[in-house]
C-alpha cells in the first residue's frame, strides 16, 4: 500500500468545517460538566483549518497590525481576539446549558459572554480546535 500524497490536494478544512463534538468537563474533578436535563453539555466547533476559523483569524490579524502597528498586542485583545474565533466558529451547543435558571442559546452574543465569563470552557474549545485528533472521520 502507498503512502503518496498529493499536497496540492490534501486539506483538512473539510473536515475542519464538519466540526468537532467537545464535551465540557470540570476542571474541579476531571468529570463532565451535566446541563438543565442531567445530560453532558457538549459544544459543537469547527476546527483551525476551517474556512470560518483561517478567515476570521486572518480579519483579527489584520485589524491588530492596523490598530497596534509597532506595538504589541496586549494580552487581554490577545484573549479577547479568541473568543471572537470561538464564537465565529461555534456551529451548535446542547440545548440544556443553564445560565441564570434558563437554556442559554445559542448565538454568536451568548458565545462572546459564555467565553468571557468561564475560560476554562474557552481553554477547552481551543484545545479541540487546534488538536488534529480530535477531528471526525469523514
Amino acid at each position: 500500500m502507498s503512502n503518496t500524497i498529493d499536497f496540492g490536494t490534501f486539506d483538512l478544512s473539510t473536515q475542519a468545517a464538519n466540526g468537532i463534538d467537545v464535551t465540557l468537563i470540570d476542571e474541579t474533578n476531571k468529570r463532565p460538566f451535566k446541563g438543565l436535563d442531567d445530560q453532558e453539555i457538549i459544544i459543537t466547533i469547527q476546527g483551525r483549518d476551517s474556512d470560518k476559523w483561517q478567515d476570521t483569524a486572518k480579519k483579527i490579524d489584520e485589524r491588530n497590525a492596523s490598530k497596534y502597528k509597532r506595538r504589541g498586542v496586549p494580552s487581554e485583545v490577545t484573549e479577547s481576539d479568541l473568543r471572537e474565533i470561538l464564537a465565529a466558529v461555534t456551529i451548535k451547543w446542547s440545548d440544556n446549558i443553564p445560565f441564570g435558571g434558563e437554556a442559554l442559546e445559542c448565538t454568536y452574543e451568548n458565545c462572546i459572554k459564555l467565553y468571557g465569563m468561564k475560560n476554562s470552557i474557552a481553554e477547552q474549545l481551543i484545545t479541540a480546535g487546534v488538536n488534529r485528533d480530535s477531528l471526525k472521520k469523514s
